[in-house]
């Protein structure tokens, strides 16, 4: 029994010893920090490239490039530092909802009154009265539709859309579904 009591004894001092060695932590590392202009993601238990770039609102290829890795045969590493890259905006992925009721008749960014009938979109930083093509990536569905507020506040989300636009591409009752957004001009 006392055999058993050092041997463990001995593994456990063994264990905190090589921790502190070879720098493995046991916690998190805070992820997300700025260096410089730059910001730099440190990879945490359960990340992947994919979890990582939608957090981002990128594309996983986008974040392998930044980062010189091979594209689709990239590993990464816990405690690993990634650069987030700045993308132009081009063609984008990620949810959209949509806004109605509660909003109907209020001015929006624009200075135009929102009709929750019409077709509109909100958009955090594309230009207002630009266009944007709008798909539905469960169905298929697109429609175009004018940036004409500011939003969706809410993470993973890219795009609002006016109830008239979300009747349009046959989501009204999911809420939220995932769209590619194609500026247009």
């Amino acid at each position: 029994m006392k055999k058993l009591l050092l041997i463990l004894i001995l593994t456990i001092v063994l264990f905190v010893v090589a921790i502190i060695t070879y720098g493995v932590y046991i916690y998190e590392i805070n992820p997300c920090k700025k260096i410089g202009d730059r910001e730099v993601y440190f990879v945490k238990v359960g990340d992947c490239i994919n979890k990582i770039a939608a957090t981002y609102n990128i594309l996983p290829e986008q974040l392998q490039k930044a980062n010189g890795m091979k594209l689709n045969k990239s590993f990464i590493k816990i405690g690993q530092s990634l650069i987030i890259p700045e993308i132009e905006w081009i063609n984008h992925y990620g949810g959209a909802s949509w806004y109605g009721p509660g909003f109907h008749g209020n001015k929006m960014a624009n200075g135009q009154i929102y009709n929750q009938y019409g077709l509109s979109a909100a958009h955090k930083k594309l230009p207002l009265n630009s266009k944007i093509k709008v798909i539905n990536l469960l169905n298929n569905l697109s429609i175009i539709v004018p940036v004409s507020d500011r939003g969706p506040y809410i993470r993973g989300r890219i795009v609002d859309l006016s109830y008239g636009a979300a009747k349009a591409l046959k989501m009204v009752e999911r809420g939220v579904v995932p769209v590619k957004v194609i500026p247009l001009n």
